[in-house]
Order: C-alpha cells, then structure tokens, then sequence
C-alpha cells in the first residue's frame, strides 16, 4: 500500500536532508538531494524524468521544466511553484560553471552520472535519521511515495474546492505522465480515513477504484 507523507513527517526530512554534511567524494551531495527531494514532492515526477533533467529545459523565465525522456515517451510541461522555482535557481547559479545546457542538473560528483539506486540508498538514510521506521520492501515508505503523496494531495485540494473529480481526474492523469487514466486511478491509493471525501465522490464515479498496488515499479 503506498504511503502519503504526513506534513510532520515532510518536516522531519527536510530538516534531515537540509543538514546533510558535505561530504569530499561527493562534492555536491548536500546540494543535490535537497533540491531533488523538494522538486519530487512538489512536481510529482519520477527518479527516473528528475535525473534526466539537463540545463537547457530548465526554464526559470516561466518557472517551467519540459521533460522529454519520459517512462511512457510522453513530452510534459512540469511548472513550478515561485518557492520551488527559487530554490532551483538558487542551486543553478551556483553551479552556472560547471553545468553546461546538456548536462544533468542533479549530481553527486562532477562528470559522474547519478543514479535511482544512489538516490533509492540516500532516501533509506534519510528516513532513518528522520524517524521515520522504514517496514520493509513493497511496504516502504519508498522515494516513490513522494509522487504518490504528491498525487493525493492534488486531489485532496481538488475535492476540496468542489471540483468535479471525473473532470480532473484525466487532467491529473495527463500532468503524471500516465498512459491512460486507469494507471492514475491504481496509483492513487491510500487509507479510507486520509482519503474518505476523495474515496466516497470517486466510487460512485468509477467502482472498484483503489485495488491494492502489486509491485515496487514506477506509475
């Protein structure tokens, strides 16, 4: 069952991944995972489209990311918040010598590809010095949790100013990358309790809404 973040728990890992020490042979981790976790919570993407995100479709004059190398090969406008788009131009200029417009904005080390299983590692810390108990494989938390967690929380938001959710949903659904709507009813999945508005208008839209999720995989 994936797990959505409480704000308690958001603000445990902040605080964790803000005081990370900088580290010799990773020269850039402290910089990196801060502005990683925070674009992944805010945006919603994948590990996979975040690390793919070079130089040159990183737009701060619009505050948008295109993503082009995408799960589904789906191209996507990723629009960030003021607060969001500020901490990545913050992390940009500071690196504007050593990143050129094909380079990948997030690293650990100069002219060293990071990878899912680097970052899956540092996640794994993280919720440790956080508190936050990790239950095993297929039970997480899971760095993908933060898309989920994302996901719900939009629609949380939706049902909360009245909006019709049969509408949305496919809106969501495209702004995630899904290839069809189904994947985004399977991915939004969570306790009856945390999504009881939500679980109560989607029934009697579409029955059977929230199956159990079966593997690790990226939605």
């Amino acid at each position: 069952i994936p797990h959505c973040f409480a704000a308690d728990e958001m603000r445990r890992i902040w605080n964790t991944v803000d005081q990370i020490k900088t580290q010799k042979v990773y020269p850039n981790l402290h910089k990196c995972i801060p502005v990683l976790f925070r674009l992944l919570y805010s945006s919603g993407l994948r590990i996979s489209e975040a690390l793919g995100i070079t130089l040159q479709y990183v737009d701060l004059t619009r505050n948008v990311i295109t993503l082009y190398r995408t799960k589904n090969d789906q191209e996507r406008w990723i629009p960030m918040s003021e607060s969001m788009a500020k901490v990545m131009e913050t992390y940009i200029i500071e690196r504007r010598t050593i990143l050129t417009n094909d380079s990948p904005i997030f690293f650990y080390r100069r002219g060293t590809i990071l990878t899912a299983g680097s970052v899956y590692g540092r996640f794994r810390m993280v919720l440790h010095d956080s508190n936050i108990p990790y239950r095993g494989k297929l039970r997480g938390p899971r760095l993908h949790d933060l898309r989920h967690t994302f996901a719900v929380q939009a629609m949380n938001n939706l049902a909360d100013v009245g909006e019709d959710l049969n509408v949305v949903l496919p809106i969501l659904s495209t702004y995630l990358g899904h290839s069809c709507v189904k994947s985004t009813e399977r991915y939004i999945r969570l306790t009856e309790e945390r999504l009881s508005k939500i679980t109560e208008n989607m029934e009697a839209i579409i029955p059977n809404l929230f199956p159990e999720v079966e593997n690790d995989a990226e939605i």
